[in-house]
């Protein structure tokens, strides 16, 4: 039984981190190109790359979080 409530949890803990993120998705879409906080959530940072691994883009996440 006690599995049965930790999945409950877990989904609605994963559904609201999708709200949110699709809501602050929506505030940044309404931001001009030439603002930082738009450049750096798709991706387009001023800086130099760093290494390793290439990070998961936020354009990424919320596709994911559409289907």
């Amino acid at each position: 039984m006690r599995g049965e409530w930790e999945r409950h949890i877990i989904r609605n803990i994963i559904r609201l981190i999708k709200s949110r993120r699709m809501r602050w998705a929506v505030h940044v879409a309404s931001i001009a190109d030439s603002r930082g906080t738009y450049r750096v959530l798709m991706g387009r940072p001023e800086e130099n790359k760093s290494l390793g691994r290439a990070r998961r883009r936020w354009s990424v996440n919320i596709k994911m979080d559409l289907t």
